[in-house]
């Protein structure tokens, strides 16, 4: 037996070095002192052996005395620690416990009758990292942070009644009936009245990092090389994609790559101060910053003029084409 010196980082331990039980157990000693597997030791000592040590080495030809130290190098394994806390079982947590720890799937929210377009949104900004922080003091945010919290604490879906009633108070479109029964309404209508009761007070810093998109707008006139272009910044929450196709359609969108970049160039009427009239404007948009969460509209609808009806100047028609969607 023979006592040696063994150095690992900034550790050094004195070690009793048994040669004729081999490698194989004197680095057993040293994963009992520094947890460092065997696998990974890489031992060196100088005059003794050359270079690293290996596992079939015959120590007790190697020159091994009391003056001899060895390098130790190799990453030791994590000790696993005591849980801080108490440890609980999911047999013995209660519906509310169980929810909190994930153990359950997520509940979901009542339908109170055509609120399928509030019931889908709201669950998918839920699961938004960081949106729950981003809730002003608006009535409508506030209500919808104890719902969120609701949601949390529940195993069982839940009834969004005083959500709903704030919504229909502040936003009183939502509140349309039809023959007695709440009308369906639009989820990205929906969204927009949410997101201008959250930014009520303006967008914050921290909503541009988590929603916010700023646009860099281009308007060009077509009928007057004269007039000045119009450079102008626009701060938006989504971005919109249209799914035009079908038949007849002159321009077919079949990605959303495609569709979004149809929705950032287009024309419009404005005001040309050197014609003197309205007048027909190039319009070209350019993302400037992306958020976190981009949020992305499918525009489904389309406004076609009537000019034959003397009842109305158009109607609002929806988009008929099939969309598929990948496996997520």
């Amino acid at each position: 037996m023979v006592l040696v010196t063994v150095k690992w980082n900034k550790s050094s331990y004195q070690v009793d070095l048994a040669p004729e039980l081999g490698v194989g157990a004197f680095k057993a000693q040293l994963f009992s002192l520094t947890n460092v597997p065997p696998e990974r030791q890489k031992l060196m000592g100088k005059g003794a052996w050359a270079g690293i040590l290996k596992d079939d080495a015959d120590l007790t030809t190697c020159s091994i005395n009391d003056a001899l130290v060895v390098t130790l190098m190799g990453t030791a394994d994590v000790i696993v620690s005591k849980p801080a806390g108490e440890v609980k079982f999911v047999e013995d947590m209660s519906a509310e416990e169980r929810a909190k720890a994930g153990a359950e799937l997520p509940s979901g929210l009542l339908n109170l009758g055509n609120t399928c377009y509030m019931n889908a949104t709201v669950q998918c900004l839920r699961f938004v990292d960081g949106f729950k922080s981003l809730l002003s003091v608006h009535p409508l945010a506030t209500q919808l942070q104890l719902l969120f919290d609701e949601l949390d604490r529940s195993s069982a879906p839940v009834l969004p009644y005083r959500f709903l009633q704030t919504l229909r108070t502040f936003y009183p479109q939502f509140n349309e009936m039809k023959q007695g029964r709440y009308m369906q309404q639009d989820a990205d209508e929906f969204f927009g009245a949410l997101m201008s009761a959250i930014t009520q007070n303006g967008m914050t810093p921290e909503f541009m990092r988590a929603i916010g998109l700023r646009m860099e707008e281009t308007l060009t006139c077509t009928e007057s090389a004269e007039e000045p272009v119009v450079k102008r910044e626009e701060v938006v929450y989504k971005l919109v994609c249209n799914i035009n196709g079908g038949a007849g359609a002159s321009v077919v969108v079949d990605h959303l790559a495609d569709g979004i970049k149809l929705g950032l160039e287009g024309t419009l009427e404005k005001r040309s101060d050197v014609l003197q009239r309205d007048s027909l404007w190039t319009k070209k948009q350019r993302i400037a910053s992306l958020p976190s969460v981009l949020c992305v509209q499918f525009m489904r609808f389309f406004w076609r003029a009537t000019p034959e009806s003397r009842e109305s100047a158009g109607s609002k028609c929806k988009i008929l084409r099939a969309v598929s969607f990948t496996e997520v």
